[in-house]
């Protein structure tokens, strides 16, 4: 009678043990789960504003691309409305550079440097007609479109890597603080 009621007991016990270990077991794989899925949705989210930030920049640089005027300079280059527009709608794209590694922000921020160095001297590039002048314009215009395709190499070069837009951060992150570590006035 002891051993039955012993038997019972084990089966009993052991049915409880199943039972946790099923529970805990069931909660481990749905806990992963659940925090795979939602790396995954969030890898998407970044992947698609990238994408966004991607076409608003490749839609950009198609300014530079076509050069419609016979002396072969960008419409642009003549116009000082269109040129502040491109300035400002660069401006604009540099808010949305987070997403990329911090070499593709500077040349964008050079790309900028170069269009404003362009608005500076613009009344004097667009009236005087001597050789000089037009040297430079000539000079410029190359100057630009090779920058403009450096750009583009660049964010394909970056397409092609494959990098999730998280190991970017990750990297960006290291540069800011290499940067503030070789400030020793930088207080924490």
């Amino acid at each position: 009678m002891i051993s039955i009621v012993i038997n019972e007991i084990m089966t009993l016990i052991g049915s409880i043990i199943v039972a946790v270990i099923t529970l805990l077991g069931t909660w481990l794989i749905n806990n992963h789960k659940s925090q795979k899925d939602y790396e995954i949705h969030y890898q998407e989210i970044l992947m698609k504003k990238q994408l966004e930030a991607i076409e608003q920049i490749y839609r950009f640089l198609q300014n530079f691309s076509v050069v419609t005027n016979s002396d072969g300079w960008y419409p642009w280059m003549k116009d000082h409305g269109r040129l502040v527009s491109l300035i400002t709608e660069l401006e604009r794209l540099s808010g949305i550079l987070i997403w990329f590694p911090t070499k593709f922000v500077d040349l964008l921020v050079d790309f900028n440097n170069q269009l404003r160095d362009y608005e500076k001297g613009f009344s004097q590039y667009t009236v005087a007609r001597d050789a000089e002048t037009l040297e430079h314009n000539d000079q410029y215009r190359n100057e630009i479109k090779l920058r403009a395709v450096e750009i583009e190499k660049e964010i394909d070069d970056y397409l092609i890597s494959g990098e999730p837009v998280v190991e970017v951060f990750k990297r960006n992150k290291k540069v800011l603080e290499n940067f503030l570590e070789q400030h020793p006035e930088y207080k924490k």
